[in-house]
């Protein structure tokens, strides 16, 4: 039976292209475009995943949900008698407002989409006298969002304020 997984990467935008300001830490949920076979992939291919919800800037501006995020295949390992697959990738630039920014960035987080979408639905279940914009909700990669007036956390740490649609976070 042949598997087809979906996978969520959050990432850290690290370099900067000189006229854009994407800041250092700026974290970018991102979704692949297509799965990943390490039977059927090759070191060099290109592959693309899309930015999943607006995330807004130090600068007032925002990189919008569906934002196009291109990589490639650096290296490919199947599968044995002893150790599992693997399959090394990199994100090297990301298209904003119709241009293509170079970025450097590093896994933060990696989930299914039923961990994708078990986020995105408060611990306590939804219920009719609750709104969205009060819940709160565990995140890819630990932290909390305390909607309705609370802060994003990381334990006891501070780490960025709720947005309608997504929270926008720093990371130290």
């Amino acid at each position: 039976m042949k598997r087809i997984w979906c996978i969520c990467l959050i990432m850290f935008a690290a370099e900067l292209f000189a006229e854009s300001t994407i800041p250092a830490g700026t974290i970018l949920p991102v979704a692949l475009n297509s799965s990943l076979n390490s039977r059927k992939v090759k070191a060099g291919q290109v592959i693309t995943a899309r930015v999943m919800q607006d995330v807004p800037l130090s600068t007032g501006s925002k990189i919008h949900a569906g934002a196009k995020v291109v990589g490639h295949v650096i290296d490919v390992k199947t599968a044995n008698g002893t150790n599992g697959a693997q399959i090394s990738i990199r994100f090297d630039t990301i298209t904003v407002s119709k241009q293509r920014i170079a970025i450097a960035t590093n896994l933060r987080a990696l989930a299914s989409m039923v961990a994708v979408e078990a986020a995105q639905v408060p611990d306590t279940g939804p219920d009719r006298g609750t709104s969205q914009n009060a819940w709160d909700t565990d995140q890819i990669g630990g932290e909390v969002v305390y909607r309705g007036g609370g802060p994003v956390a990381n334990g006891l740490r501070f780490v960025g304020e709720p947005t309608y649609g997504g929270a926008g976070a720093c990371v130290c």
